[in-house]
């Protein structure tokens, strides 16, 4: 059995019955949580689509970036982390992504057509829908809070002012 009709798209549904309305759903949420972006492209905005995929492969390619600075240079991936200049930019990135990932789960979740489907299928996709969305950005939320928390401690510790004493008998 297909998702549709061979003639039905994810964008225009025909005809647009409760069960093609549901299983379409479904679809746009699958799409929205693994690729964020396509579901917009596939069935909606391709403006707004196409910013969240480059959005989502740009992130992608910064974690490969970093990956691959773990293993070849450990050292320069730590100053860069390491400095509350390089989390304060990781820190928006993060935040900045979260924000994207909000704006399309809600536009999946209009896309969805909630209105459309019938009984507890209705259900189903929204609640999926809004544990795709909540679940993410939460994440994020709390990833940006440790490396806020992250880049205070470095600050706090690593600041040189205070007044500065001679040695006494050789100690500081």
């Amino acid at each position: 059995m297909s998702l549709l009709e061979p003639r039905t798209t994810l964008r225009n549904p025909e005809p647009p019955t409760s069960p093609v309305m549901r299983r379409r759903g479904w679809w746009l949420v699958i799409l929205g949580f693994l690729l964020p972006g396509s579901a917009q492209v596939v069935a909606g905005n391709r403006k707004l689509g196409r910013f969240g995929l480059i959005a989502t492969i740009t992130l992608l390619l910064l974690a490969l970036v970093g990956l691959i600075m773990f293993f070849a240079s450990r050292e320069l991936l730590f100053r860069i982390v390491g400095n509350g200049f390089g989390l304060l930019v990781l820190q928006i990135i993060v935040i900045a992504y979260a924000l994207v990932w909000l704006i399309l789960g809600f536009d999946t979740l209009r896309l969805t057509k909630l209105g459309r489907i019938k009984g507890g299928g209705r259900w189903g996709v929204a609640v999926a829908a809004l544990v795709a969305i909540v679940l993410p950005v939460g994440l994020a939320g709390y990833t940006a809070s440790v490396i806020d928390a992250s880049r205070g401690l470095l600050n706090n510790v690593f600041q040189a002012t205070g007044p500065t004493q001679d040695p006494v008998e050789g100690h500081y």
